[in-house]
């Protein structure tokens, strides 16, 4: 049975809010997190200074105990629970209760603690407000805790912390990302009622339906979008976009595309990626090309996963020599392949022979400071199997196997059928 909602008239200060804390589907505090973490200090007098801050939980500012909290958090060995309890203390006589619930979230992947928290924060008169709620809901909603964030909810109402569309629309994602597609209707439905849904709600059903291949719902709820007078934007056109392409319908993906063009919603770059993927997916490679060039005309530059796209629609139609000037073409525009794009061009030699070409690619990868992954290894381990070259499929097995890496299952077929007919060598 769904919960009963009590909303309240939508204010000025709720817009702000709302507007805040659904920039990002993740936890509002992850961007201050990673700036904080990215321009940590790295000598060992600073080290030193963060330590002894931390221990000590001397923290005058907020900013201070994120940089603090954000070093001892990478420690190996951590500090003791006593240093850490200190640290939460002192963030509660700050009153940094938002940050409180994160920081416990991030040393802490149990939900009794978290609730545990909440009801020491409640045992000494601070009362957690919607934002401290909302960050542990998205968070135990993005885990599968989707119960234990029922649970919390029930809890906020009772301690008369109203929900709001930020709380619920968290919780519908969970129903989601749990394939629960019915809860998440239903809370839309009430949600829709109360007048509260608004584009981002639409979008995360939406993303749901497309996530289980029930692209009729998805495509119902994106024409409800427009009889309620919202305008869909970039991110749930992209969504159905993509969505219709994985169901097998590439020309309703088009003509969405071409409709969202036409009111004015300008495609931004990974609209652009997943109309590219989807039309190399089917065999459009010129249409795909043809595609990239109105990207560049919007004065919007391709990235990697666009050219790990195109690298692999050019290999996949046979362009080989087209893939290699793409994926020379990177360095020349001073990109640097990641280990994605080497394996594309990898792929691709190999499906056309290329075996020394192929090689030397996976040896270039490392001189560049781009280490082969478990997929690159097993790319290469294959190519040289199909092409019985056994002793080098042997040494780089053995490599593969002393870097902690495993054989795929494609791999693994190969070497049985080699090793039935007493071609592998030792």
């Amino acid at each position: 049975m769904m919960m009963k909602m009590p909303w309240r008239r939508k204010s000025r200060s709720f817009h702000l809010q709302l507007q805040g804390a659904i920039g990002t589907i993740q936890s509002p505090f992850l961007f201050l997190f990673t700036n904080y973490f990215h321009s940590s200090t790295s000598t060992l007098e600073d080290a030193r200074f963060l330590t002894n801050n931390f221990k000590s939980a001397s923290f005058t500012h907020l900013d201070d105990a994120i940089a603090s909290f954000n070093h001892v958090i990478h420690m190996n060995p951590l500090p003791s629970r006593v240093h850490f309890n200190r640290f939460l203390s002192a963030l509660a006589k700050m009153k940094q209760y938002h940050f409180l619930v994160f920081a416990f979230q991030t040393i802490s992947d149990h939900f009794r603690e978290a609730l545990a928290l909440l009801k020491e924060m409640v045992g000494r008169n601070i009362s957690p407000n919607v934002f401290t709620f909302n960050i542990l809901i998205d968070t135990l909603c993005k885990k599968g805790l989707v119960s234990n964030a029922e649970n919390i909810i029930k809890i906020m109402i009772q301690r008369g912390v109203e929900p709001n569309v930020v709380t619920y629309s968290s919780l519908m994602d969970g129903y989601c990302l749990c394939n629960h597609m019915d809860k998440a209707k239903k809370l839309f439905d009430l949600m829709v009622t109360n007048e509260i849904a608004n584009i981002f709600s639409y979008t995360i059903l939406i993303n749901g339906y497309c996530k289980y291949k029930m692209i009729d719902d998805a495509k119902d709820i994106f024409v409800e979008m427009s009889h309620k007078g919202l305008v869909p934007d970039v991110v749930t056109y992209s969504t159905l976009i993509e969505g219709m392409f994985q169901a097998g319908r590439p020309q309703t993906a088009q003509e969405l595309f071409k409709d969202m063009c036409s009111h004015g919603q300008q495609p931004n770059i990974v609209t652009f990626s997943i109309m590219i993927n989807g039309l190399c997916s089917q065999g459009n490679l010129d249409d795909a090309l043809t595609l990239l060039k109105k990207m560049e005309e919007s004065q919007l530059k391709p990235n990697l996963v666009t050219y790990c796209i195109l690298i692999n629609g050019m290999c996949k139609a046979g362009k080989i020599n087209d893939a290699k000037e793409l994926f020379s073409s990177l360095f020349e525009n001073g990109l640097q392949p990641d280990v994605y794009v080497y394996s594309a061009i990898m792929k691709g030699l190999f499906q056309q022979g290329l075996m020394d070409e192929a090689y030397k690619v996976f040896k270039d990868m490392e001189k560049v400071g781009c280490l082969p992954n478990n997929c690159c290894y097993n790319i290469i381990i294959q190519g040289f199997l199909k092409h019985e070259d056994l002793p080098k499929a042997s040494e780089l097995i053995n490599k593969m196997v002393d870097k902690g890496f495993s054989a795929d299952v494609a791999t693994m077929e190969l070497v049985v059928h080699l090793s039935q007919n007493n071609d592998l060598m030792d």
